[in-house]
């Protein structure tokens, strides 16, 4: 991968709306684009950028990552009670390791300078070409202003980066914003669903995008 210099943002708003209409255009980072800066967005006085996680961020990423298990326990296999239990060192080295790793990396969404997302994406241990996107998250006050549909074209474009063919996550299987963003960006259902942990009555189900040429995307926010 060449080493890129210059930074580069589409900003692709739906026919007949402006950018300061309540239907919110949706980052697309070009080839360009370095992986440091993911570029930022301008919307109702507003600034949206997507940036990696550095070492120097974990209590950040341990207090967003809490803050998501707490406020949407349906979302993740994980629980909120498991994660408080890690001490700092075991915070400290996640985030260390992810911020130095070649075939890892965690994203953070920020508006106005506040964290408001977040995104783990990780190149499979058993699949060559596939890339597995985890935790990704929106805080509720920033919902519907397209944080999640920046977050997750970052992660795949972080994918197609790293020559993946293809990149997979599970979802609850519900009529949920998160859901219908997934099937707007071209991800179609794979395999049979499973529990979505042990004990848990609801069902998760894993998803892919194939790599390469993609369909205009659907009207979805998130």
């Amino acid at each position: 991968m060449g080493h890129r210099t210059s930074v580069g943002i589409h900003i692709q708003a739906y026919p007949g709306c402006s950018l300061n209409t309540a239907l919110n255009p949706i980052i697309r980072i070009s080839s360009d684009a370095p992986l440091a800066l993911a570029e930022a967005m301008h919307n109702g006085g507003g600034m949206l950028a997507i940036r990696p996680v550095a070492a120097t961020d974990w209590q950040s990423y341990r207090d967003l990552r809490l803050r998501a298990l707490r406020d949407s326990q349906e979302a993740f296999a994980s629980t909120h009670e498991r994660e408080s239990g890690r001490d700092d060192d075991d915070w400290r080295a996640r985030v260390s390791a992810v911020a130095s790793s070649s075939t890892a990396q965690a994203f953070f969404a920020h508006w106005n300078n506040e964290a408001c997302g977040l995104v783990w994406c990780k190149a499979s241990d058993v699949e060559l070409g596939v890339v597995e996107i985890f935790q990704i998250w929106v805080t509720p006050d920033a919902r519907g202003i397209g944080v999640g549909s920046a977050l997750l074209e970052r992660a795949i474009k972080w994918a197609e980066d790293h020559g993946a063919a293809r990149v997979r996550l599970g979802v609850t299987i519900a009529d949920s914003p998160a859901m219908n963003l997934y099937k707007a960006s071209g991800f179609h259902a794979v395999g049979a669903p499973e529990p979505l942990r042990e004990g848990s009555a609801l069902m998760s189900q894993s998803m892919e995008l194939n790599l390469g040429p993609r369909p205009a995307r659907k009207e979805a926010r998130s």
